[in-house]
């Protein structure tokens, strides 16, 4: 359990980073499933009762999330008409999951007991646990989804023309800052969101040859750089974020040698 600890607790340091670096909040979805194997490893240390099932499906999902998200640098999205059945059924299987680890963490003691899980409550108690429960569902879901239409996608092509790269924000700051691009093909706009990097190593480009994945409900994403050239756009960045993570990493294990 010492060696899934330290695992878990480096799963988490990767994807706070990766969350920050690629500007990509759904990221913090593998922290989370990471973060329920690290508790049940400290807990485990402690002399708590183990569940096995529990631990197995939070290392399946933090496998399954990095799955995801790794390596992808554009994606278009766009769930309209194309039916709501997968992502409801995506949405109830990941329901069932985070509300089985978060009841079993508070029952056997990992983690403090907010829900009254085990106790007498009314019926206003248990709506709110399951909305609180419905809610932190919501983000795993749609991880969740992302990884089934990335495991059932084709290969294709598309060529953006008259590309233009810009910013936006859902709340006016810079927490919920998405970096996007969008260009013509055939007379029709193509919008998508690319990565932090992506876009600072990118929006120079009036022309994209993209090399795509195209899902079975049309959603596209990239895994390829289109101009590998312009590397050298983000190389000062690049460093300076590898300084930074070295540093960080130093002050991480040392801290997670001290717990672990």
């Amino acid at each position: 359990m010492t060696f899934m600890g330290y695992t878990a607790a480096a799963a988490i340091f990767a994807a706070l980073w990766a969350a920050f670096a690629t500007g990509r909040k759904s990221w913090l979805v593998t922290v989370f499933w990471a973060g329920v194997v690290l508790v049940m490893s400290l807990g485990a240390k402690r002399g708590l009762v183990m569940n096995g099932l529990c631990l197995l499906i939070a290392v399946f999902e933090t496998i399954l999330s990095i799955r995801a998200m790794y390596g992808v640098i554009m994606w278009n999205q766009s769930f309209k008409d194309k039916g709501v059945v997968l992502p409801a059924v995506i949405y109830i299987i990941t329901l069932i999951l985070v509300g089985y680890c978060l009841t079993q963490l508070q029952k056997l003691g990992y983690i403090p007991n907010v829900m009254g899980v085990g106790m007498e409550t009314g019926f206003m108690r248990r709506l709110a646990n399951f909305i609180l429960t419905a809610v932190i569902a919501l983000p795993p879901a749609y991880v969740g989804l992302l990884r089934f239409e990335r495991f059932f996608s084709n290969k294709t092509e598309l060529t953006l023309l008259n590309c233009h790269f810009y910013t936006g924000s859902l709340m006016g700051g810079k927490v919920f800052k998405g970096y996007y691009v969008y260009g013509v093909n055939n007379g029709v706009k193509h919008y998508f969101r690319v990565t932090k990097r992506a876009y600072f190593m990118l929006r120079l480009e009036d022309r994209l040859e993209l090399s795509l994945y195209k899902d079975l409900r049309g959603n596209l994403f990239a895994v390829k750089n289109p101009c590998p050239g312009n590397l050298e756009l983000v190389a000062g960045r690049d460093l300076r974020m590898a300084k930074n993570i070295g540093l960080s990493a130093a002050v991480y294990i040392i801290v997670m040698v001290i717990i672990l």
